[in-house]
């Protein structure tokens, strides 16, 4: 169950950067 841990932080993080960069 650890690549669901990595897969959830990795989309968090993504959505994170796609919501900063459209905040532009």
């Amino acid at each position: 169950e650890e690549l669901e841990f990595q897969k959830n932080i990795y989309s968090e993080e993504l959505r994170e950067t796609k919501r900063r960069h459209e905040t532009r």
